[in-house]
């Protein structure tokens, strides 16, 4: 038996995650006590240019960037939105993540940064357990230690330390898919209900779940009650029966998206090529898509349907929503595709998966912590 072949417990799990935390704290220290960085001109809106001098040790400062101010604002001042002055709201952020935050911080005692990242830190564990497990049980050909690893050094990695929804996202719908192929369909909608009230791709978990219940309950004369599925969209709908009653309209998290400029059916594509960042991010983003796509016909030959499901449905959602401006970090929680890389076979297109991986996560990371848009 060689060391590879050795299962990992969750300890294992445990100091991987740490020592990767401890790396990527080291390398963020660097990044932002090295450079001397100038204003992001990649996009017109960008308030100020956003990235400043900001030269500190204490590496939690480095994970509290862009989205973090509206998860922190909700978590300490609650939703607000106002149709009478157009401007951002925070009801476009879905409830689970910023009340985790505020519950972690008053019973630990810890300032709101600290708590964001430690809910974070908590969450990629259990995703990483999870997914170990579910690789390890359902694709044995699989080396499940190389899943965990391709999602480390996944290019948008950074933001599942960071004070975002990421880490607890993917940890949820992980376990949503590992609970239904333990045919337990009450905690695997529990956990995607709980996705949904995290992101708003959370209701596509619905999808995957459904057809994986339709496909082995067929023809099980006492098969349990399909309502457990139909907690994915439940999720959803509580937080939007929220906005009907605090703000008088059930479907405010639309209206307030286009405020965003997430319109359904429009493109800024193309108008996004003004300035040199911007022609780098918005190739970037493009290969992200063209990536994502590839890989998502690929889940669906060689995983399966319920796994191509929820690629393609997660993929249509950012499409759809008018942009696809940052979608390396929409992507980042599709973990179909860890496993489809832990599974190549030739050498050399593993090779570049990993040197290509990590060179774009170094990038990205040094981006991040210096306050420049990475989506």
């Amino acid at each position: 038996m060689t060391r590879e072949d050795v299962p990992w417990r969750l300890k294992h799990i445990l100091l991987i995650v740490v020592g990767w935390v401890v790396a990527l704290s080291l390398f963020s220290m660097v990044a932002v006590n090295r450079f001397n960085i100038e204003k992001d001109t990649a996009y017109p809106w960008i308030i100020g240019g956003m990235a400043v001098e900001h030269k500190a040790w204490n590496p939690l400062t480095y994970l509290y960037r862009w989205d973090s101010y509206w998860y922190m604002n909700i978590a300490t001042e609650g939703y607000s939105f106002n149709p009478a002055v157009p401007g951002l709201y925070n009801v476009v952020f879905f409830p689970l993540y910023p009340l985790l935050l505020a519950c972690v911080s008053k019973i630990l005692f810890l300032p709101m940064i600290a708590a964001g990242v430690l809910v974070s830190i908590i969450s990629l564990v259990g995703a990483c357990w999870f997914l170990y497990r579910l690789v390890a049980e359902q694709f044995p050909r699989v080396h499940a230690k190389r899943v965990v690893l391709s999602l480390l050094i996944f290019p948008t990695a950074i933001f599942l330390t960071a004070v975002y929804t990421e880490a607890l996202f993917l940890f949820l719908s992980v376990a949503s898919f590992y609970y239904a192929r333990k045919k337990r369909w009450w905690m695997a909608g529990l956990f995607g209900g709980l996705a949904a009230l995290t992101r708003i791709n959370g209701i596509i978990l619905f999808l995957p779940l459904l057809y994986s219940y339709l496909t082995t309950e067929k023809n099980n004369p006492d098969r349990p009650s399909i309502a457990s599925i139909f907690l994915v969209p439940l999720g959803t709908c509580l937080y939007f029966l929220y906005l009907r009653i605090s703000f008088g309209d059930f479907l405010l998290f639309f209206k307030a998206e286009s405020m965003w400029g997430r319109v359904v059916g429009s493109n800024n594509f193309i108008s996004s090529f003004v300035t040199h960042p911007a022609v780098v991010n918005s190739v970037l983003d493009g290969c992200f898509l063209l990536f994502a796509i590839t890989m998502m016909v690929l889940t669906w030959r060689r995983l399966g349907t319920s796994y191509g499901l929820y690629m393609l449905g997660t993929i249509t959602l950012v499409v759809a929503s008018g942009s696809v401006a940052g979608i390396g970090r929409y992507i980042l929680v599709l973990f179909p595709m860890y496993i489809l890389a832990a599974g190549i076979k030739n050498e050399f297109i593993q090779t570049a998966w990993i040197l290509i991986s990590t060179l774009l996560f170094a990038l990205y990371v040094i981006l991040f912590v210096n306050g420049y848009w990475t989506g």
